[in-house]
């Protein structure tokens, strides 16, 4: 997450292969841990298979 320059104290990655159904999933994990304040930020997968951040982001939380 270095590289797209966010500051996070945890994130999480949804996808078919990291074991999270879905946001809800991964915000509840997060919850769990203690994070008062969680973002989520929409990517897309470029034809290289490298991330691309969208620059939509939503609070669900915090």
């Amino acid at each position: 997450m270095k590289k797209f320059g966010v500051k996070a104290d945890r994130w999480e990655i949804i996808t078919h292969d990291t074991g999270h159904a879905d946001i809800h999933d991964a915000w509840w994990h997060l919850l769990a841990q203690g994070m008062q304040q969680v973002f989520c930020m929409l990517a897309e997968v470029d034809g290289n298979g490298d991330i691309q951040l969208t620059g939509r982001q939503m609070r669900l939380c915090g």
